[in-house]
């Protein structure tokens, strides 16, 4: 069976898979132009499919180098800690990555989604002086929450 790459995998892997098909591919730079595809599943060069990209190469069998989108700004933000739920980043679709450290005493429960975070309903909790960078390719809401109100806050940097 072919070898699967997810949106995280690209850092340390080869968007080509062992039948030497493109597997996944979120941004690719070719000869200096730029476009953006979401690629699910497979393909094969020269046979064109719905959801799916291929990379043509020369024809002697040169590879053409791909290069993943890299951000070059990050925007900085602060939130301060507190007991109610508080939107921490919002959905921004052009996201190509964030930081989040706590510099709270108290624990920040984050929850990757829209909705209320607290105590039961988070994605992940960071401890007091922790960091957490956002899963590759997540552009939706972020909201939190504290497990007390302490004097520390949210810092965040989003990339994009």
């Amino acid at each position: 069976m072919a070898n699967r790459m997810g949106p995280n995998d690209w850092r340390s892997a080869s968007p080509v898979n062992d039948d030497g098909h493109v597997a996944w591919v979120q941004r690719v730079e070719v000869s200096g132009s730029t476009g953006t595809s979401t690629v699910e599943g497979e393909g094969t060069a020269g046979t064109p499919a719905g959801g799916v990209l291929t990379v043509q190469g020369d024809p002697s069998g040169t590879p053409i180098p791909v290069v993943m989108g890299r951000p070059d700004t990050g925007t900085v933000s602060s939130v301060p800690s507190g007991t109610a739920s508080v939107g921490i980043l919002s959905a921004n679709p052009n996201r190509l990555g964030a930081t989040i450290t706590n510099t709270d005493a108290n624990t920040l429960r984050l929850l990757l989604s829209t909705g209320t975070a607290s105590a039961t309903n988070f994605t992940v909790a960071i401890q007091s002086d922790g960091y957490y960078e956002v899963p590759f390719g997540y552009t939706g809401d972020i909201v939190g929450i504290w497990d007390a109100d302490g004097s520390g806050a949210a810092l965040v940097t989003e990339f994009g």
